[in-house]
């Protein structure tokens, strides 16, 4: 149903911008269709171009007389595999595959259906542990960890592909079975953050959050820049939703939670007792 006029919706769509949908006009027609929420992912682009997005949504609301929110969904510590060579490479069930700690391109060797792969998060391989699975383009393709070779930079994770498929650069690392010790912000976010309180986002969303402490520890960086305030957290008990967005805190930016990690679903009910929202995020919990 199309709407041109500034009525409620309890329900709310969420929209992301990218390349094709950011233009002035295109941002225009969403809201007309209903839009009222505009996402923009720090997973992609620079700050000029999250600037440009930001500034057109808050045009297109005023021009429009329709209040807009804006969330700012921060990247997290996303695995990826580095850099592939040209077309890719296809793996097929029985290759071994090997994960190194140095920044390369892909080392393929035909003569014994080895590939090996570096990521964007080396010390991934310190923490890998035998039989666990790893999962390459949002689960399209499945290894099996077979043995941790070597030491230090030389150390590699062998292993071998139960499902396989073409990989090019880039593709997202997924380890289900992995309690990675990687930080819940990564110093990307943490300007992203400041980038966000600066301009005014409406939102943040935190990506893979995996226990109660992720929360926190988002919020004492707001603490920091003014965004929250940390009397109001210690005496509502951590989500303070009600209290501040009454009116008691006017630069409050409520946290939502991604929760797209096996480990979420383990601690989800302390993940509540911090969070302000909830984002299922279907993709990577699927995977």
């Amino acid at each position: 149903m199309t709407t041109t006029d500034n009525q409620l919706f309890l329900t709310k769509i969420i929209a992301t911008l990218g390349p094709a949908s950011e233009s002035a006009t295109t941002v225009r027609q969403l809201i007309h269709e209903g839009v009222r929420v505009f996402r923009i992912n720090f997973s992609h682009g620079t700050f000029n171009d999250y600037e440009r997005m930001y500034n057109t949504v808050r045009m297109a609301s005023e021009a429009l007389d329709i209040p807009i929110a804006v969330i700012g969904d921060l990247s997290g510590p996303k695995i990826r595999v580095g850099k592939v060579e040209d077309g890719g490479v296809d793996l097929k069930r029985g290759n071994t595959v090997e994960f190194c700690k140095t920044d390369h391109f892909t080392i393929r060797h035909e003569s014994s259906d080895l590939v090996r792969f570096s990521t964007t998060y080396p010390n991934f391989i310190n923490e890998v542990k035998v039989g666990e699975r790893i999962l390459l383009d949002d689960g399209n393709v499945l290894l099996k960890c077979l043995e941790r070779v070597g030491s230090g930079n030389d150390e590699l994770l062998v292993c071998v592909v139960i499902d396989g498929g073409l990989i090019t650069s880039s593709k997202g690392v997924n380890l289900p079975d992995t309690d990675l010790s990687v930080p819940a912000l990564t110093e990307k976010d943490y300007r992203c953050v400041e980038f966000a309180v600066k301009m005014g986002f409406d939102y943040l969303a935190l990506s893979f959050v995996r226990q109660a402490s992720d929360i926190i520890q988002l919020k004492e960086k707001l603490f920091e820049l003014g965004a929250r305030d940390k009397i109001n957290e210690e005496l509502y008990g951590g989500n303070v939703q009600t209290e501040v967005l009454g009116g008691d805190y006017e630069n409050f930016i409520p946290i939502i939670s991604k929760i797209e990690k096996p480990q979420a679903i383990d601690n989800l009910e302390e993940i509540l007792q911090q969070t302000d929202g909830i984002m299922v995020a279907r993709g990577d919990l699927g995977v």
